[in-house]
């Protein structure tokens, strides 16, 4: 009897080992990397050492800095779910692109006035190699938070829906805008929000509003 029941329990302990192994998925599998091209760089005046210096109608001062300067990161862009453990809270594992990411956030000193910019890839199309890239700018000042986003470069043919993205609030484009008495030319705008922020590829943060004050681009240090 006992000569029996060991071979079992051994073959038993064997299915089940087999049975584990095969509900495991397999490590990610990265395709390649995806680096911001040269139409998303244009948008970045920036090398995150700049000392952005603001004033409003009454001729006072703010300064803002990127402490942590320029911040660059590879994030995993999955285009394909290649497997998925059949179990509660299962693992998932896909192929995808290293995707590179330029950060800075520039912020005043008392930390009320902060300015998160951010360049990106994304996917359009699961299953594909349809790639975009996008500048987003989020903006806060005292109570007033802000955020809009401008596609800078589409990586394949055919048509584009900026409706498919899921992005709610994008930059709108002006030939000019006045601050203060200081006109800016090319600007991108933001202005669904109590807080407004404008943005010139050339010069970044270029001023904001809010229902308490305007303030305007001075000079870049």
């Amino acid at each position: 009897m006992r000569k029996t029941i060991l071979p079992t329990l051994s073959f038993l302990i064997l299915i089940l080992s087999f049975s584990c192994k095969k509900n495991v998925c397999p490590p990610d599998k990265k395709l390649g990397d995806l680096d911001l091209r040269s139409a998303t760089l244009e948008f970045n005046p920036y090398s995150g050492n700049e000392k952005l210096i603001f004033k409003n109608a009454v001729g006072d001062s703010l300064t803002l800095l990127a402490p942590d300067g320029k911040t660059e990161t590879r994030d995993q862009l999955c285009i394909k779910t290649i497997c998925t453990e059949p179990k509660i809270k299962g693992n998932s594992t896909c192929e995808y692109f290293g995707s590179q990411t330029h950060r800075f956030i520039f912020r005043d000193d008392a930390q009320t006035t902060l300015m998160d910019l951010l360049f990106s890839s994304e996917i359009y199309e699961e299953n594909t190699q349809n790639f975009y890239s996008m500048m987003r700018v989020g903006f806060s000042t005292g109570n007033y938070i802000s955020q809009a986003t401008t596609i800078t470069d589409i990586q394949f043919s055919g048509n584009f829906l900026e409706s498919k993205t899921g992005i709610n609030h994008f930059l709108m484009e002006k030939n000019s805008i006045t601050l203060n008495g200081k006109e800016f030319n090319n600007v991108l705008a933001a202005e669904e929000d109590a807080a407004k922020f404008y943005y010139t590829k050339t010069q970044g943060l270029i001023g904001f509003q809010t229902p308490d004050a305007t303030w305007n681009l001075d000079r870049i240090e």
